[in-house]
């Protein structure tokens, strides 16, 4: 009857007053049964309700909290974030928005600390004027544990894989020196050469190694510092004057999987090599130049030397040489690209390939 009285603007005095009071106990039996931690507070933060939940993540019953024992509502919050949340609560209060403050720290009463996320929103008397404003908490301990055990996971993850590439690089270091060992018991020149090229296209593989145990990330690697530690070791390693005959490095900075690095560290050491091997006979002086940009979405390799240039009737793509077979098969098969060579003025070797995403 008080129902349809209210429908139909009959409703007396005390009517009202009685449906008001129905309406605001609901309000807090729902707050009561909420899984969150609730709290209202009066618009200077002396709270008014305290939940069950609420009670149980502060440590404080609700006679102690409304009977102003827990004083202000921002003394359970960690001095680092208070001022976040009263900013937050100061908003809602005055736009008359709802509030959040993610990781923030509850300080319960026994000084615990437990992080929650706090959301707020304000509470309005019949006329629309904001009288206090509720505040839900949400106990994030679980998942900060998760989140916890997931880096840890993941910092382990990553020892382990530095710690693999370092040991890779050493492992691959002591071949290296093994063959120069063996090298320097052998007088045949051609065995001395070869024992040579197999030792710098190890180092063109240990140098990723190299490059990813000194960086963060251990999944890609820069491919202008890359590529600059390779060339400089192959010039280091050379019987050519470096004053006869130049490098030139035009390389940008372009992250790129390892898969791929590999492949580009071990074609520049083959062309570089054959470029100081035949470019410049007789102490030729010259310049060998190795550049890397991108085309749209292509990476483009171009090394070339101002040499004598490759005979006329010389079939490069079909030739005995171990080092440009080698170049032809990483190219077209492991970077999935092409390759052209122009004998002009010198050689120029040109290769493309789409970059792994």
């Amino acid at each position: 009857n008080m129902t349809r009285r209210l429908r139909g603007g009959v409703a007396s005095r005390r009517e009202l007053q009685q449906a008001a009071v129905q309406q605001r106990n609901q309000f807090y039996t729902t707050l009561r049964s909420i899984g969150d931690g609730v709290i209202t507070t009066d618009k200077k933060g002396y709270v008014t309700f305290i939940n069950p939940v609420a009670q149980t993540l502060t440590g404080w019953n609700f006679e102690e909290a409304v009977g102003r024992q827990l004083m202000n509502v921002y003394t359970i919050i960690n001095e680092e974030t208070r001022q976040a949340v009263e900013n937050s609560v100061a908003k809602v209060l005055t736009d008359s928005v709802i509030g959040l403050v993610n990781h923030t720290i509850l300080i319960s009463k026994n000084k615990k600390e437990i992080p929650i996320d706090v959301s707020g929103a304000p509470i309005k008397d019949e006329k629309g004027g904001i009288t206090g404003i509720v505040l839900v908490f949400r106990d994030n301990t679980e998942r900060k544990q998760a989140e916890e055990k997931v880096i840890a996971s993941l910092k382990e993850k990553q020892t382990l894989l530095d710690e693999i590439h370092h040991r890779v690089k050493n492992n691959m270091n002591i071949i290296s020196s093994l063959l120069k060992l063996q090298s320097n018991n052998i007088e045949d020149e051609h065995t001395k050469n070869i024992l040579k090229e197999s030792q710098n296209r190890i180092y063109a593989m240990s140098a990723i190694h190299e490059t990813i145990h000194g960086s963060e990330n251990l999944s890609e690697i820069n491919l202008k510092t890359y590529l600059y530690k390779i060339t400089d070791s192959i010039f280091q390693s050379s019987s050519i004057n470096p004053k006869k005959v130049k490098l030139k490095n035009d390389i940008t900075e372009i992250p790129i999987s390892i898969n791929q690095a590999s492949p580009i560290g071990l074609v520049t050491n083959e062309l570089i090599s054959n470029s100081l091997k035949y470019a410049f006979p007789d102490g030729r002086e010259g310049e060998i130049s190795v550049a890397m940009n991108m085309l749209d979405k292509e990476l483009q390799l171009t090394i070339k030397d101002n040499g004598v240039g490759m005979p006329k009737d010389f079939d490069w793509k079909n030739t005995k040489s171990l080092g440009l077979k080698l170049v032809c098969t990483l190219v077209e098969n492991q970077l999935d690209g092409s390759i052209d060579m122009e004998s002009k003025n010198g050689t120029k070797f040109t290769i493309k390939f789409n970059i792994e995403t």
